[in-house]
């Protein structure tokens, strides 16, 4: 089985036993996907080794788009290598960067892949040092989802992003990018190029902490563990 969840922020409560657990219907061979925010590769440190170290001995895949709150220049130190017809980045044998703008092909079912999103909280990350402008897709990776979908006639069963797909859906959460910024320049993207173009059977995203679905098969994830059938 196939199943989708929303932004772990690298908290092992999420994947042990207890009132925050995501993993317990998850049996050997099935695949979680989280939909951003993975935040386990964040300080490269033992902590963090430990952590994926447990991961790891999961009897399922994990495979995760990026959100905003990732480590880019470690994320991008993991090897490249093709499963499931794309480009993927292996961080152990059980979890799985999916990259932006591929499309891949899980259980029979394909998925779109297109993570990233704008900080809200950039100015404190700038501060921090733990800001990177790869957080947003570059024009290249756009450039590349469209001849992706393309390709496959803009025709996928399932869409994975970060962000929202649509202004509206962001009033509906109750969130409002701002005209002109990197969130409603990628929304824009999003709604304009992929979810007015392409056929899908549903579209599942994190970001925003909620879980809600909507209309046309939209599904706002963070809490529930959805089975994508």
């Amino acid at each position: 089985m196939i199943y989708v969840t929303g932004d772990t922020h690298g908290d092992m409560n999420y994947f042990r036993p207890g009132p925050c657990c995501r993993d317990e219907k998850l049996v050997s061979g099935d695949q979680l996907i989280i939909t951003g925010d993975f935040g386990f590769v964040m300080s490269g440190d033992a902590a963090q080794e430990r952590k994926l170290e447990e991961l790891a001995g999961k009897p399922y895949e994990i495979l995760f788009v990026d959100g905003n709150h990732e480590n880019f220049d470690l994320l991008e130190q993991y090897p490249r290598e093709d499963r499931w017809g794309g480009e993927v980045r292996r961080i152990r044998d059980n979890i799985f960067w999916l990259q932006r703008g591929r499309v891949y092909t899980i259980g029979g079912k394909t998925f779109f892949a297109l993570g990233g999103a704008a900080s809200v909280d950039k100015a404190w990350k700038l501060a921090e040092g733990k800001w990177w402008p790869r957080e947003l897709p570059g024009e290249e990776e756009l450039a590349l989802a469209e001849r992706n979908l393309t390709a496959h006639s803009n025709r996928v069963d399932y869409i994975l992003t970060h962000t929202a797909p649509n202004r509206h859906i962001f009033r509906l959460l109750g969130k409002m990018p701002g005209v002109g910024n990197d969130d409603y320049a990628l929304t824009c993207f999003l709604e304009d190029r992929i979810y007015r173009k392409v056929r899908f059977r549903k579209w599942f995203f994190g970001h925003f902490h909620q879980d809600r679905t909507f209309y046309d098969g939209l599904v706002a994830c963070m809490d529930q563990v959805h089975p994508v059938e």
